[in-house]
C-alpha cells in the first residue's frame, strides 16, 4: 500500500519534481526504499504461510517469472509510455502495483484455506500460548546480533555469504560498463547481450524449485563455481560472440540459484521468532559491504580495464566454493543450535534433512 502511495504522489506532483534535481533524487530514493522494505516483509512473511517444500518451490519458480517479466517490461513500459506521457504513466504503474497487491491476497488467502503438508507442525495443547501468563518478550537487536557473532555456523555462512555477494553484485552491476568499453559494442548491441544472463537466471529458478530443501545448500558450493566460470568466460573470451552468450547464461544461473539458495538458508534456520530482525541484520551487512566493494571497483575498472576487475571477482567465487563445500561438511547442521532456537525439533519450522543434491 505505501509503495502505491508513493508512485500516485510522485505521479501527481511530477509538474514539481521535473524543475527540482534535489526532488527527483528523494523521490527516486523513496520508491526503492519502500521496495526493499516489501521485499523484507515478504521474505519473512511467506516462511509463515508455507511449509518448507513449498517454499522452496515459491522461491523458485519466483526466481524464474521475475526474470521473465523482466523481458517484457521494457516492451511494456515503453507502450504505457507512449500511450500515458509523463506523470500518467506514474499513476498507471500505481495501479498494476494495486493488481499485484490484489493477486498476491489471493495468493495467500488460498495458501491459508489449504490442506496442511506434514512439512507443518500443528501445535499440541501444551505449545499453545496461556492467556493467563504476559506475552514473551522478543529478543533485542544487540542480542540477535551477538547470537549470529557467536555462532561459528552462523559467523561463517555470513562472512562467505558477504563475499560471494560482494563478488556476484560487483559483477552484475558492471557487466554494461564491461560489453561497452572492454568488449566495444553498441549500447543496442549490449542491451541485447544482457538478455542471455536473465535466460540464465530464468534456468535458475527453475533448478532451484526442483532441487527443494535438500539441495538448497549443495547450491551454494556449485552455484559460485557456476557463475565464476561464467565470469571468466566473458572476461577473456567474450570477444566471439556465442562465446559471451554461453558465459552470460551461466552468470545468470549461478548467480540467481546462490542468491536463492542463500535466502533459503535464512528463512529455513534462522530463529523464527526473530527472522525479521536476524534477515535486517545480515542484509544490513551484505548491502554495506556490497556497496563499498563496488564504489572501490568503479574505481578500479576505470583505471585498469575491465578485465583484470572480472578475472579477480571470477577466481574470487571459484575459491569461495572451497570453503563452502567445507562449511556443507562441518557447520550447515549447527545453523539451528543457536540459544535463540527452539529447544525441542520438533518445534523447528522447517525439520529438513539438508542432503547432497547435485543438478540436472
Amino acid at each position: 500500500m505505501l509503495k502505491i502511495a508513493v508512485f500516485v504522489l510522485i505521479g501527481l506532483g511530477s509538474a514539481f519534481l521535473s524543475s527540482h534535481l534535489w526532488a527527483i533524487v528523494v523521490a527516486a530514493a523513496m520508491v526503492d526504499l519502500v521496495h526493499h522494505v516489501g521485499e523484507m516483509a515478504l521474505f519473512v512473511l511467506l516462511p509463515r504461510v508455507l511449509d518448507a517444500k513449498t517454499l522452496v518451490r515459491v522461491q523458485g519458480l519466483g526466481s524464474t517469472i521475475r526474470p521473465a517479466g523482466e523481458l517484457l517490461s521494457p516492451v511494456v513500459a515503453g507502450l504505457v509510455i507512449a500511450l500515458y506521457p509523463g506523470s500518467k504513466a506514474l499513476l498507471v504503474a500505481a495501479g498494476l502495483q494495486v493488481l499485484a497487491l490484489a493477486v498476491f491476497a489471493v495468493f495467500v488467502t488460498v495458501l491459508a484455506k489449504g490442506p496442511k503438508t506434514t512439512d507443518q507442525v500443528s501445535p499440541s495443547v501444551s505449545d499453545l500460548p496461556d492467556p493467563d501468563q504476559p506475552p514473551l518478550s522478543l529478543p533485542s537487536r544487540r542480542t540477535v546480533a551477538g547470537t549470529i557473532i557467536n555462532s561459528p555456523a552462523w559467523r561463517r555462512f555470513t562472512i562467505l555469504h558477504s563475499v560471494s555477494v560482494l563478488a556476484l553484485s560487483t559483477i552484475i552491476l558492471s557487466l554494461l560498463p564491461l560489453m561497452r568499453e572492454t568488449l566495444g559494442m553498441s549500447a543496442a548491441r549490449a542491451g541485447v547481450f544482457l538478455a542471455f544472463s536473465t535466460i540464465g537466471a530464468i534456468i535458475g529458478g527453475l533448478i532451484v524449485a526442483k532441487a527443494g530443501p535438500e539441495g538448497i545448500v549443495t547450491s551454494l558450493r556449485w552455484a559460485p563455481a557456476l557463475a565464476g566460470t561464467g565470469t571468466l568466460i566473458i572476461a577473456f573470451l567474450g570477444g566471439n560472440p556465442l562465446v559471451l552468450a554461453a558465459g552470460l547464461i551461466l552468470f545468470g544461473l549461478g548467480f540467481t540459484v546462490y542468491l536463492r539458495s542463500a535466502g533459503l538458508i535464512v528463512q529455513l534456520r534462522a530463529p523464527s521468532a526473530v527472522l525479521g530482525t536476524w534477515n535486517g541484520l545480515l542484509s544490513a551487512v551484505l548491502r554495506t559491504v556490497s556497496a563499498a566493494a563496488i564504489l572501490v571497483t568503479g574505481f578500479v575498472f576505470d583505471r585498469l580495464g575491465g578485465t583484470p576487475v572480472y578475472a579477480t571477482f571470477g577466481t574470487l567465487l571459484l575459491v569461495t566454493c572451497l570453503f563452502w563445500t567445507s562449511f556443507e561438511k562441518g557447520h550447515q547442521h549447527s545453523l539451528e543450535a543457536t540459544p535463540l532456537h527452539p529447544r525441542d525439533p520438533q518445534s523447528r519450522r522447517s525439520r529438513v534433512m539438508m542432503k547432497p543434491w547435485s543438478p540436472p
